[in-house]
């Protein structure tokens, strides 16, 4: 028997490399553009949560997969005559479905905020207030 776990390893590290690199950049981007451009404090607390929050959902993901793996295995050494090929299709369907939508928001969040950072102009608040009262 074939253990399908070691054929979907290189779609789930690549995935889990693509999510990782994608939260990496929208964090990276965003203290730069909170604490350099907006002169915002810089939070430790919240680069803490967004860690803790990327490594348990790739440690859920990680489990979720081996899971189903397990499942055909288990059902063979009963006795059970089954094709693997049905879960091999969850397992991509379940790295797909977990991880993409997520990978494709980071990313657009990332983007987003490169955009800004190249985009942005400082607000003048001197200028501002003497405009607004010669007006």
């Amino acid at each position: 028997m074939d253990i399908i776990l070691i054929e979907d390893m290189n779609i789930l590290m690549l995935t889990i490399l693509a999510f990782g690199l994608s939260v990496l950049s929208n964090i990276m981007f965003s203290i730069w553009y909170n604490v350099a451009l907006l002169k915002q404090t810089f939070s430790v607390k919240k680069i803490f949560k967004s860690i803790f929050k990327t490594v348990f959902l790739i440690i859920g993901i990680i489990c979720l997969i081996c899971t189903l793996n397990i499942i055909p295995i288990i059902l063979q050494e009963s006795g059970l005559d089954i094709n693997n090929s049905p879960f091999k299709d969850y397992n991509i369907v379940t790295i797909i479905a977990c991880f993409l939508p997520t990978i494709f928001a980071y990313t657009k969040e990332a983007i987003l905020t490169f955009k800004d950072i190249i985009t942005y102009k400082p607000i003048n608040n001197k200028e501002e207030i003497s405009d607004g009262k010669n007006n």
